[in-house]
């Protein structure tokens, strides 16, 4: 078993009909999770509900997440995915968000 850290956005994707918690480095770490390694997450999250349900997430997956900071500076990061007929996404990054300037 290893001790690994991921560093990088937690946000949700946001699709017509739902909303899902994503993020490259998140998805990783909820993976290497699986595989019984002792995994950590280095983010930024907002003090908003949004935040407040990504956190509770993380820590009900089994990462650790007591480096991930909460602020009211911004609020936690959203992406509006946009699916074509064809099931291809286009992707509109709300900025003035965590991590996104």
């Amino acid at each position: 078993m290893s001790n690994i850290v991921c560093f990088g956005e937690v946000l949700w994707d946001v699709f017509p009909d739902k909303k899902k918690i994503g993020g490259a480095p998140l998805n990783v770490a909820l993976r290497l999770n699986t595989f019984s390694h002792n995994v950590s997450m280095v983010s930024a999250i907002g003090n908003d509900v949004l935040g407040t349900k990504l956190l509770e997430y993380i820590q009900a997956n089994g990462v650790e997440a007591s480096c991930i900071q909460v602020t009211n500076a911004y609020n936690t990061g959203v992406v509006q995915v946009n699916l074509n007929k064809n099931g291809s996404a286009t992707y509109d990054i709300a900025y003035q968000v965590l991590g996104i300037k």
